[in-house]
């Protein structure tokens, strides 16, 4: 995902090109994103992969910041493992300009419980939650299973480009 010096490599940049602004940009509309008529106002559907996490340990800026090309609004967020947290949940905070895009409380954040391999939620500050053109994403591992942290976690967010 990330070479020598941190840059998102060419593969994560296309993936992140197709998936976040695939019609509207003019490329290919990929499986992750559909084209939808309401009320007669047209949107893009995306799911955006905001982190990989191999190695999981708690910490701030865990991986480079994301920067948002167009403005859209998050609908839902989905967190998965290879290797399911032990002994406590794993909890992520993400920061958008660097505030908590979540209510306060470790509740109130992505959260994997232990022993799951996978969870989503709508509980952003506001449902939906608008992201404008360069705001700026960055995860953030709040606490990890005290037993066996869990590996290589996902997160991914769900919206729809305004």
């Amino acid at each position: 995902m990330f070479d020598e010096e941190g840059n998102l490599t060419r593969t994560w940049i296309i993936f992140f090109e197709r998936n976040f602004l695939g019609a509207r940009a003019g490329g290919n509309v990929t499986n992750n994103t559909t084209n939808n008529t309401t009320g007669g106002t047209q949107y893009d559907r995306f799911v955006f992969g905001l982190a990989t996490i191999n190695d999981l340990s708690t910490g701030t800026s865990v991986t480079p910041k994301i920067t948002v090309e167009r403005a859209c609004k998050l609908l839902r967020w989905r967190i998965t493992a290879n290797t399911a947290p032990v002994g406590a949940n794993i909890v992520v905070d993400i920061k958008r300009n660097g505030s908590s895009i979540f209510a306060a409380g470790l509740a109130n954040k992505i959260v994997l419980p232990a022993g799951s391999i996978r969870a989503n939620n709508t509980n952003f500050l506001s449902s939906p939650l608008n992201l404008a053109y360069q705001d700026e994403l960055i995860p953030d591992v709040l606490q990890v299973g005290t037993t066996t942290p869990g590996f290589r976690i996902q997160i991914q967010l769900v919206g729809q480009i305004l």
